[in-house]
């Protein structure tokens, strides 16, 4: 995740599902390289403070259990 919001590597040591030796699925069409770059606009709607909601342009309240 942080690869599209940041524009940086992620902490996590696995290759991309295309890169990948091990069987895929025949109903997809893999690509090798995915999308490269950040993004321009990110929304969060959560009920609690997570750590997504740190890196979100903009975040959005859920409705509670009362609420609703």
């Amino acid at each position: 995740m942080l690869k599209y919001l940041l524009g940086t590597k992620n902490g996590v040591m696995n290759e991309d599902i295309g890169h990948s030796t091990e069987c895929k699925p025949t109903e997809a069409e893999w690509v090798e390289d995915g999308a490269i770059g950040k993004l321009d606009l990110v929304t969060t709607l959560d009920f609690r403070m997570s750590s997504t909601c740190v890196y979100s342009d903009i975040v959005l309240p859920t409705a509670t259990w009362y609420e609703k």
